[in-house]
C-alpha cells in the first residue's frame, strides 16, 4: 500500500514517450535501467525506465539530475517520478499522511510549532521540485 504524498502537475507540452524514475531500493541489484546517463551518482540512485532515450535525455539535463539528487536528501522517503503525456507525477513514499499528527509526536513532547514546521518541510520538498520543473519546462 502507498502511504505518502502524490502530486500530479500539468505540462505545457505533450511528451513523446513516458519516462519513469524510480529510486532504487538499498541492496536490490536487479533494477536495470533502460538508459544510463553520464551522471554516475544519478544512475546509482535511480532506475530510469523509458521506451525513448531521446525523451529521457531531454528531461534529464545535468542540472535537473543534480537538483533531484540534492532535494531527495531532504525527502526522507522513497521517491518516484513519472513524466507521461502532459503530466508529471511526483510520489514520496514516506509511510505517513502529510497532515496527520501521530501520537508519537504528541507523546514525545513536540509543540504545535514543531509539528507545523514538519508539515511545512514536507510541502516545501514538493513545491521546490515543482518550481524546478517549471524552470525546465521549455526543455521538453
Amino acid at each position: 500500500m502507498f502511504k505518502g504524498q502524490w502530486i500530479i502537475c500539468g505540462l505545457k507540452k505533450e511528451l513523446a514517450a513516458p519516462l519513469r524514475l524510480r529510486e532504487r531500493y538499498v541492496g536490490v541489484i536487479a533494477m536495470k535501467s533502460d538508459v544510463e546517463t553520464e551522471h554516475v551518482a544519478f544512475n546509482e540512485k535511480y532506475q530510469i525506465l523509458t521506451s525513448d532515450p531521446h525523451t529521457a535525455f531531454c528531461i534529464l539535463t545535468p542540472h535537473f539530475m543534480e537538483y533531484i539528487i540534492n532535494v531527495d536528501k531532504q525527502a526522507d522517503a522513497q521517491t518516484y517520478f513519472k513524466f507521461a503525456g502532459n503530466e508529471v507525477h511526483i510520489a514520496l513514499f514516506n509511510r505517513r499522511d502529510l497532515f496527520e499528527v501521530n501520537a508519537k509526536e504528541i507523546l514525545g513532547g513536540k509543540s504545535v510549532a514543531e509539528i507545523r514546521e514538519r508539515i511545512r518541510e514536507d510541502v516545501k520538498y514538493i513545491t521546490d521540485v515543482i518550481d524546478e520543473l517549471l524552470i525546465n519546462d521549455y526543455l521538453f
